[in-house]
């Protein structure tokens, strides 16, 4: 018997499919509130024929050219559609997304990439950059990222993220099947390089595969759907396997598989034609009916599945501000003749500047050659009338040659900050450019502080150069007032110090403060309290780091999660001058996480930072899975069930209508049929 279902009832169950269906596919993610201090996104052309469908599918609206050279153009769009088809998206604006490719469809370079980030840097966006590549034009990338193209990556800084569509790391594996096909030709050319430089084992490759990889840059690979073509080809020109980076390439990468190939603008059959007709059974295996099932699938670029991979991809590492890629810091001392005053005891001024200076040096030498740590370089200059460079590195070489600085002379702060800025000019164009400058006072020569602020401070704030400014042992205001405007005009901070413990404090504040993760401070009274509450370690951070000066003997610490120690295998500890030491946490499980301090020491301050390294679950592994879709499927077979039973049950009660008011049809064969035909229905 069936029965009546209520249509209030129905229309709850499909509103309630619909719903879930909805809120499973729309994630919620915390946009950037600053959008010119994200990365901005390089689209990269294959000169396959695809610059229409990356202006359609990529760029959208409002596209203008904002470079060109010869046939090479680079645009920009203020509408991305990358970014806005995505309904959560219009929550924040789109980061700044340029597109390269060339009018002509010649063959695209590294030198031509590097052409596009020079205007790019030139332009008023963003300097760091975020490129996605399609085919070999990624192996054009990686020569200017892994410095083999003339212009280097590492004297620049300015590539922090990189998506590969369908890129043959380890070459076409399928060239030695299909030696005849002029697909190979056709993708080579594209970027500028030979079938033998793509071919598996080619020296090439091995040269490209064998070099380091800059583990600062982020990158995420699409590998195309794997199809039963030429031994589980992948998107028309290579395996599964080809679109993998080796695992001799120290990066952080992300390998995520879309349904897509290489190109739609490719026409396969014509480049697979004369492989299909050879005489070889592996020739034999491709036949124009493979090829035209592989053609129908999207391209990467025309995919809405990459997009959605690069969105997430972006989001997971770029949604708040570009990562820091090299820290190049100039570490500016007053050693005038003031500075020879004793400030305890018979430490002087410049003997605390020393003990600072080292501890500055040592914590960056405690974190140099970690896979977390960005490059970095340290120049120390000492300043009177006259400024010399007294050293650069921070190995213990660096730190033995700022032990015989002597205080005398006059106090020349403008040449001082102009020759520390001038140090900075040869450091990477994109590097965190930092300068530390320790004063006692006001310039006593050259230029006045208001010369100071209009030249070489203005001078910093135009080329993006911070300068932190140290008060040491200070009683006038206007001093303090001098060195808060070089600060603030500048973006950097001020911090007063009185004795040597508050110098070494705010020399490490400064370092800190530069690394550009998660920061906290804490002052611990030792009389008081010997544990320090570190708060709650969550999923995906990569390293807590931390550096603890006390006013006495260096301590001894234990790292504690969830109230259990730690082995001390899984800590690294450096130790610099007496008081100090740096501390590092590699992978920290998530918990809550506790330092113990102990030693000869009444006070000691701690600076942690934590640097976190996330990928939303969905860019981990080629298999996630779209629940939304799986939802509205759902939603789907609910209602046609639903308007099914209606139906039915409409057609029942007619019958059934008809059947009362024809009571002299309900005896003989065709009443007996009818009911027959009625029971089945039912």
């Amino acid at each position: 018997m069936i029965q009546r279902i209520k249509w209030p009832l129905a229309g709850s169950l499909v509103a309630l499919c619909l719903f879930s269906a909805t809120a499973f596919s729309t994630r919620n993610v915390a946009y950037a509130a600053q959008p010119d201090m994200r990365p901005s996104v390089l689209l990269v052309d294959s000169s396959l024929g695809d610059e229409s469908l990356f202006r359609l599918h990529w760029m959208g609206e409002d596209v203008e050219e904002v470079g060109a050279e010869g046939t090479m153009r680079l645009e920009i769009s203020a509408h991305p559609a990358w970014w806005y088809e995505k309904e959560d998206a219009s929550q924040a604006e789109a980061p700044a997304t340029f597109f390269l490719y060339d009018s002509e469809q010649n063959p695209l370079t590294a030198d031509q990439i590097v052409w596009a980030l020079d205007q790019i840097y030139t332009s008023d966006f963003q300097s760091k950059v975020v490129i996605v590549s399609v085919g070999t034009t990624g192996l054009q990338v990686r020569r200017y990222v892994q410095d083999f193209a003339d212009v280097k990556q590492s004297d620049r800084a300015d590539v922090v993220g990189l998506m590969f569509m369908g890129t043959p790391h380890k070459g076409y594996s399928e060239i030695e099947n299909f030696p005849t096909s002029g697909l190979w030709q056709y993708l080579t050319t594209a970027a500028d390089l030979t079938v033998e430089e793509v071919q598996p084992g080619s020296a090439f490759l091995e040269d490209l595969n064998n070099k380091p990889f800059p583990g600062v840059v982020k990158s995420l690979g699409l590998r195309g759907t794997a199809r039963d073509f030429g031994f589980g080809m992948s998107d028309g020109a290579g395996i599964e396997d080809d679109f993998s980076m080796p695992s001799t390439v120290t990066t952080q990468l992300a390998i995520t598989g879309v349904r897509s190939t290489i190109s739609q603008a490719i026409g396969l059959s014509d480049l697979w034609e004369s492989a299909s007709r050879g005489s070889s059974w592996a020739a034999n295996r491709l036949d124009g009916r493979q090829v035209a099932q592989l053609s129908a699938i999207d391209s990467y670029v025309t995919s809405a599945d990459s997009r959605a991979a690069f969105r997430d991809f972006y989001q997971a590492r770029f949604s708040t501000l570009a990562p820091v890629t090299h820290i190049s810091t100039v570490l500016t001392i007053d050693i005038s003749g003031s500075m020879r005053r004793k400030i305890e005891g018979d430490v002087t001024m410049v003997d605390s500047a020393i003990f600072a200076t080292s501890d500055f040096l040592s914590a960056v030498y405690a974190r140099s050659g970690k896979p977390y740590a960005v490059p970095e370089n340290v120049a120390v200059f000492t300043f009177n009338s006259d400024v010399e460079h007294i050293t650069s590195g921070f190995d213990a070489q660096a730190i033995d040659s700022v032990q015989d600085i002597v205080a005398r002379g006059n106090t020349d702060v403008g040449k001082a900050l102009q020759v520390s800025l001038d140090a900075l000019a040869d450091a990477p164009r994109s590097a965190e450019k930092r300068i530390v400058l320790l004063s006692d006072g006001m310039p006593t020569v050259g230029m006045s502080a208001q010369e100071i602020i209009d030249g070489p401070v203005a001078d910093a704030a135009r080329q993006g150069v911070v300068v932190d400014t140290i008060a040491f042992g200070i009683d006038d205001q206007s001093d303090r007032d001098f060195l808060e405007s070089i600060a603030s005009a500048t973006g950097g901070a001020m911090y007063d110090s009185e004795d040597t413990y508050d110098l070494r404090v705010n020399f490490l504040r400064s370092r800190f403060a530069s690394l550009g993760h998660s920061y906290n401070e804490y002052d611990v009274d030792l009389s008081e309290e010997k544990t320090v509450d570190l708060g709650s370690i969550e999923e995906g951070a990569s390293v807590l780091e931390m550096g603890i000066v006390s006013n006495g003997e260096t301590l001894d610490i234990t790292f504690l999660r969830d109230g259990e120690a730690l082995e001390s295998d899984q800590i690294t500890i450096f130790e610099g001058s007496d008081g100090m030491l740096s501390a590092q946490l590699r992978s920290p499980e998530m918990g809550l996480y506790t330092l113990e301090l102990s030693g000869n020491a009444s006070r000691a301050h701690v600076l942690v930072v934590t640097q976190a390294e996330l990928f939303y679950s969905e860019i981990q592994g080629s298999e996630a899975q779209d629940w939304s879709t799986v939802l509205v499927v759902i939603a789907a077979v609910v209602l046609i069930v639903l308007i099914a039973s209606a139906y039915a049950h409409s057609t029942i009660s007619k019958r059934r209508k008809i059947a009362l008011n024809a009571p002299e049809e309900r005896s003989g064969i065709a009443s007996g049929n009818e009911a027959g035909e009625l029971g089945d229905r039912t």
